[in-house]
């Protein structure tokens, strides 16, 4: 499934939110793009302050230390 940037970087957004913790391998596989591209939303989304990059994924940006 294709989505465009924004949109997929809003799903996602929502996806660390719902779940607490969301996989680059998922977010790849759920949107049809490669690990680098997953990652690059990841890194876009902590920039905007949203999510906070972990090993392997993120969580939301108010989550742990």
């Amino acid at each position: 499934m294709q989505h465009d940037a924004a949109h997929r970087r809003s799903l996602t957004a929502d996806l660390v939110t719902e779940r607490g913790f969301v996989r680059v391998v998922e977010l790849s596989e759920s949107f049809g793009v490669t690990p680098v591209t997953a990652r690059a939303d990841l890194d876009a989304l902590e920039r905007a302050g949203l999510v906070r990059r972990v090993h392997g994924g993120a969580v939301p940006s108010g989550a742990g230390a």
